[in-house]
């Protein structure tokens, strides 16, 4: 569980020769490329955009489980999976 990611915000940078090019928030580092062949390219580059959201998400809905968080905090954490899983399906959140 030792693993390190890149953190903050990830861009997608559909203006890349080719291709798909998720970054971090700088753009200094490439993260991800997907070619722009593939016929789910788009979809894909949204999902791998908001792997750092859903992984925090999902840190928070089992923090919350194990902790035995009140209704109120439990919700918040619902709303929270449910906009970064929106956010992945490449839909806005209001």
């Amino acid at each position: 569980m030792g693993a390190t990611y890149t953190k903050g915000e990830w861009n997608v940078d559909s203006c890349a020769v080719n291709g798909i090019v998720i970054t971090n928030s700088n753009e200094s580092q490439a993260i991800a490329f997907i070619p722009v062949k593939s016929e789910n390219a788009e979809a894909n580059s949204k999902l791998i955009q908001s792997a750092p959201d859903l992984l925090e998400a999902l840190q928070s809905l089992v923090a919350s489980t194990y902790n035995g968080c009140s209704r109120k905090e439990s919700q918040e954490q619902l709303e929270k999976a449910e906009s970064a899983i929106t956010k992945a399906l490449g839909g806005t959140n209001s």
